[in-house]
């Protein structure tokens, strides 16, 4: 489906609600656990609705910008396939800290939804008593 506005526009999609939130958890005392849970939803939000027909590019920017914020740098992968994405080690162990302060802070929903998106780009986290470790699964 293609969602059309005026003049036969694809109707898009307002990322301004995640910058706001962004924002407001980086001012409070530059929490970059829920920044970066900020950024990870808002990804989610923006393949969602590209798959729904929306127009995305401008909430695309807004996600570049806001990593940045964070020293991240993000590239659109050009595959056809978003499976064959495989995300950097460096990315892995990212979300590994972020999803362990957010463990810590009892946010079970976001920690696990952190595991199984990455479960979904073929990386498996186990907790040990040691921390998290990751591997790609086979």
């Amino acid at each position: 489906p293609h969602l059309e506005g005026e003049g036969g526009t694809a109707i898009a999609f307002d990322p301004e609600p995640y910058r706001q939130r962004f924002i407001e958890v980086m001012d409070d005392d530059f929490n970059t656990a829920q920044a970066v849970a900020v950024l990870f939803n808002l990804d989610r939000e923006i393949y969602q609705r590209r798959s729904e027909g929306f127009a995305v590019e401008e909430a695309q920017k807004t996600l570049i910008e806001l990593a940045g914020v964070l020293g991240l740098t993000l590239k659109e992968e050009k595959r056809e396939e978003l499976a064959e994405a495989v995300p950097s080690a460096e990315f892995i162990e990212l979300l590994i800290f972020v999803r362990d302060k957010l463990r810590a802070e009892q946010n079970w929903a976001l920690a696990d939804e952190i595991r199984s998106r990455l479960r979904e780009l073929g990386i498996v986290l186990e907790d040990t008593a040691k921390g998290t470790v990751w591997r790609y699964k086979r």
